[in-house]
């Protein structure tokens, strides 16, 4: 899939509706580590989003696809909030949850 296609499927997915959709389905006391991309609780989500995100990851402020950049360019910043959201301590579901539910208070 070409970059821009890649990139306006994100920016549609990359929503804190969806997020916080997605966590609220999520077991509450499971953990993630946000040091490990493969694990980090975004990538997950990103990951979950269809097929197409598949393969991606997610570093400190940007979703990346290792298999087709050469240059290590992002195809997609995150968010604002987001990595913060993400990276606070307690890495749980449950906590990523509530912290992004307070991020999407802030931003209404």
């Amino acid at each position: 899939m070409p970059k821009e296609e890649l990139k306006a499927r994100l920016e549609a997915y990359l929503t804190l509706p969806n997020l916080i959709a997605w966590l609220k389905i999520k077991p509450e006391d499971e953990g993630y580590n946000y040091w490990v991309s493969e694990d980090c609780v975004l990538t997950q989500f990103v990951q979950a989003g269809g097929p197409e995100f598949a393969n991606l990851l997610v570093g400190s402020k940007a979703v990346y696809d290792p298999e087709a950049s050469e240059d290590g360019d992002a195809i997609i910043d995150l968010p604002k909030g987001w990595d913060r959201a993400a990276g606070t301590i307690i890495w749980t579901f449950g906590s990523m949850l509530k912290r992004v539910e307070d991020l999407y208070a802030e931003n209404s």
